[in-house]
């Protein structure tokens, strides 16, 4: 059985307000390491916990070139994000003390 806080509800941005529209992605020095860590974990148990509990072939209301995507595509697409992401914070440390990865 799918949680009631995952029907048709939309769940409030972490890091995104009316007034701060970047606060995703501008730290403050109030910001911390940890606080994200905890944030990201918390997301990653909600989105296992909701993966696990649906159809991942059920098509949603979200739609990509007018055409209702699934779950599994959604995931996918948070997939790639994620290791694209990734792999500019390589490049990043890379032209910050030349050391490559494995």
């Amino acid at each position: 059985m799918v949680p009631a806080r995952f029907i048709g509800e939309q769940i409030e941005p972490i890091f995104f307000t009316d007034t701060d529209r970047d606060r995703d992605i501008e730290a403050t020095e109030a910001d911390t390491v940890t606080e994200a860590v905890v944030a990201l974990e918390a997301e990653i148990v909600i989105t296992r916990n909701t993966a696990a509990a649906v159809n991942l072939d059920q098509r949603g209301q979200l739609q990509v070139e007018s055409q209702p995507v699934n779950l599994r595509w959604i995931l996918v697409h948070m997939i790639e994000e994620y290791a694209r992401h990734v792999g500019h914070m390589d490049l990043l440390r890379q032209a910050v003390d030349g050391r490559t990865g494995d």
